[in-house]
């Protein structure tokens, strides 16, 4: 029944635009690995930095490997459940990207196995009600976790969108990586990025590496401007952070629009030189 399951699902997910390619693009970032956090090897340093609850569930599996219980009594798993938790844990260390399939597969392991070692304590009551308090208070206590609904526009472009729908500048855009998913989202057909996140699957390691250049250096961002003719641009603004440094540095382009997170730039040789003078 599981393998059934598996084939349906693998055969559903080839019908994306992508087909059966989707499942071989983790292999293809190896010109990625190193600019983009989510396509690199994983490693303790990683998971005590990123996410140090991913390494307390890799500890809770081993524990629950070893001492764990299944709800009949037998210290044995069953082979199919370590075959799946063998297989997501090295999909992860050789892509962090992947560290979901380990999650979702190692976290319902893990406490089925333990459960039967703690179910009768008496103090297991206190504790599930204290996990159900602290998780939302530890979420909420990050600062980088805003509260409300919808997307957080302290990440995404969403002001610099309503004026870009304002404004309508012309002609090709130059954008930072970051932004590229949603700019398509919220401008596309009108709009049409010059990059976005789909890095392992659409933009072959050479050109990826030429966008990043481009961020920082200004002979990078001069070539790609010669062969694509950009004649505005949205670039991540967040304090602190140094992105777009060509565009600021250069007297060709002139900054339109800023707030805390993007910002906008315009050719002043080109057709929105106008759009700058306002």
């Amino acid at each position: 029944m599981a393998a059934a399951a598996a084939l349906s699902a693998t055969a559903a997910t080839c019908l994306s635009s992508f087909g059966p390619g989707i499942f071989t693009g983790p292999g293809r970032v190896l010109g990625h690995s190193g600019l983009i956090l989510e396509w690199a090897p994983a490693s303790f340093g990683l998971f005590w930095s990123y996410d140090p609850a991913l390494g307390l569930l890799a500890a809770l599996t081993l524990a629950a490997l070893a001492w764990g219980r299944e709800e009949d009594g037998s210290s044995r798993p069953d082979t199919f459940s370590v075959f799946l938790l063998a297989a997501t844990f090295f999909l992860m260390l050789v892509r962090f990207r992947l560290a979901p399939f380990f999650i979702i597969t190692a976290g319902p392991f893990a406490a089925r196995r333990l459960w039967p070692l703690v179910k009768e304590r008496p103090w297991m009551p206190v504790a599930v009600l204290a996990a159900g308090l602290l998780a939302p208070a530890g979420v909420a206590a990050r600062g980088e976790v805003p509260w409300g609904t919808g997307f957080d526009p302290g990440r995404l472009p969403e002001d610099a969108v309503r004026f870009i729908e304002t404004k309508r500048p012309q002609g090709p855009v130059w954008n930072n990586l970051g932004f590229g998913g949603y700019l398509i989202w919220r401008l596309y057909p009108q709009v049409k990025v010059f990059i976005d996140g789909r890095t392992a699957y659409l933009y072959p390691p050479k050109f990826f590496q030429s966008a990043w250049a481009a961020e920082h250096q200004e002979t990078v961002f001069a070539r790609l401007q010669g062969r694509y003719g950009f004649q505005w641009a949205v670039a991540d603004a967040r304090p602190g952070l140094e992105f777009a440094k060509p565009l600021a540095a250069s007297a060709d382009w002139a900054m339109v629009y800023i707030d805390d997170t993007a910002a906008v730039y315009v050719n002043l040789k080109g057709p929105n030189r106008d759009l700058a003078r306002s």
